[in-house]
């Protein structure tokens, strides 16, 4: 079902490089770092990001079988609606990562918290004011889009130290991260996507001509970007990715999912594509979530529904660490900064971190 469609693709030189000194960790493709942007936010940190980490932990799913997961059966997933549940004090609001100590970073929409799966969140950065998406890089720092600022911020995974490594941007929400490190996201009011070193500043423009894409994520085997659009087509877009991160030709995956305002993405091992609709139903600010098979058909009824009225942005798979279950999806809760489980019987394709 591989409408294509001819978006524009456009390589952009580096826009808005990171202020820092050192070299980019070793899985990312080399560059010259032309850094020029200093980190402008408030806090008193200097800046001096140092990591050198160069943890090639991937953890992912080794298991052989053909299932991509062991116990899994990818032919008779489990079926909904299924329910969600709170997770203790656990704080999230837009989207959230994992550490590699067992907690949730998630934020409050002005500061960076680490929660535990029991018991209180643990404050870790001030003023970090956005609300978007939220990813952990292979080293354990954590990049998120900052949609107020129109900026993609590092922060330290040891020191909390923020640098801002690219600008100029028209609501840059969807976030994602490859197995060489480099990060994709979604450019909203712009209707563009990106490619991004978040060490080096060096950029790509993958897509453009986009109706405000929001969520992305790669495939099982990160071989194709799965693109939503927020209230535009209704469709999902998949854009064939090369070992070197270079695009193909971006083509139709799913057409007319749910109510059209598609949110949050992810995939699961067996290659089954979770994705939130905003307006469940036709309920606006409810959200709920369609499954998507490995060959585009939409199952007709969502996944997953809360039995109250939810938002539901953004989402993970646990890492089995800290109690986050491995086979458990972990929804951000938007507007009251909660963090919900839901038990969907299979676990997320390979991570990348931690």
């Amino acid at each position: 079902m591989a409408k294509q469609l001819y978006f524009v693709f456009t390589i952009l030189a580096l826009s808005g490089a990171a202020s820092c000194a050192q070299d980019p960790p070793y899985f990312f493709m080399s560059g010259t770092d032309s850094d020029s942007d200093s980190d402008s936010d408030s806090d008193s940190d200097s800046d001096t990001d140092s990591d050198s980490d160069t943890d090639s932990d991937t953890d992912a799913d080794s298991d052989t079988d053909s299932d991509g997961d062991a116990g899994i059966d990818c032919d008779d997933p489990i079926t909904g609606p299924l329910d969600i549940v709170q997770v203790g004090n656990a704080i999230a609001s837009e989207d959230l990562a994992f550490d590699g100590d067992g907690n949730v970073v998630g934020s409050d929409d002005s500061s960076l918290f680490k929660s535990p799966y029991s018991g209180d969140p643990v404050f870790w950065v001030a003023n970090t004011n956005f609300r978007a998406g939220l990813r952990a890089l292979p080293t354990g720092d954590i990049v998120y889009c900052n949609d107020q600022a129109g900026s993609i911020v590092r922060v330290d995974a040891d020191t909390g130290t923020r640098t801002t490594v690219m600008t100029g941007l028209s609501y840059p929400n969807g976030i994602t991260v490859g197995q060489n490190g480099l990060v994709y996201f979604s450019e909203h009011n712009a209707g563009r996507v990106w490619r991004l070193n978040p060490y080096t500043g060096e950029s790509l423009l993958l897509v453009s001509g986009m109706t405000n894409p929001n969520g992305v994520t790669f495939n099982e085997d990160y071989t194709a970007l799965y693109i939503g659009e927020f209230c535009g087509s209704g469709d999902v877009y998949r854009l064939p990715i090369d070992e070197d991160g270079e695009p193909g030709e971006i083509e139709v995956f799913a057409e007319n999912v749910g109510s059209g305002c598609l949110d949050g993405i992810g995939v699961d091992a067996c290659g089954y594509v979770y994705i939130c609709d905003y307006g469940c139903e036709g309920s606006w600010d409810d959200s709920c979530v369609y499954r998507i098979s490995p060959e585009g058909i939409v199952e007709p009824d969502p996944l997953i529904r809360p039995s109250w009225q939810q938002y539901l942005p953004n989402f993970d798979w646990g890492t089995g660490a800290g109690g986050w279950d491995a086979k458990s999806i972990y929804f951000a809760g938007g507007w009251d900064h909660h963090v919900f489980e839901v038990y969907v019987g299979v676990s997320g394709k390979p991570r990348v971190y931690p």
